[in-house]
């Protein structure tokens, strides 16, 4: 088969004919994935194409076949909070870094990039923090 598609009988995809019997040479998503002070003890969940990725300490090299994947982020404690996602293209041998960050207050959404993010919520968590400390005083 010369072509690229799915397969009559539901198996997995076929390849261009450079690949006889095998996956072509996989790509990388390296997923860089933080929490914050407040949340230390809800890791971050990290799905590639809907599948969960195991984290080690905040990072984790994944291969993948080349093309298009979404890479998402959430956080679950009571409910599931912080929902980010990014569609990345991986090309042949190329390592693309996803840098996933959970929100500082459950309401938010996280914040996911190719580069660094900071988590979002900052400002609402001082308010929140402020207005706790305002009340009694008033």
């Amino acid at each position: 088969m010369t072509g690229m598609g799915p397969p009559p009988h539901g198996g997995p995809p076929q390849f261009p004919a450079q690949f006889p019997g095998q996956l072509p040479p996989p790509g990388f998503i390296r997923v860089h994935a933080s929490h914050n002070v407040w949340m230390s003890l809800v890791p971050p969940t990290i799905t590639i194409d809907s599948m969960p990725v195991t984290m080690f300490r905040g990072q984790q090299v994944v291969p993948v076949v080349p093309g298009n994947h979404l890479v998402a982020g959430h956080g679950q404690w009571m409910w599931q909070y912080g929902r980010a996602e990014l569609p990345v293209h991986v090309q042949q041998g190329q390592t693309v870094d996803v840098h996933y960050a959970l929100p500082m207050i459950t309401f938010m959404k996280g914040a996911i990039g190719f580069g660094p993010v900071k988590a979002p919520g900052e400002l609402a968590l001082v308010s929140l923090l402020a207005a706790i400390v305002a009340i009694p005083v008033l």
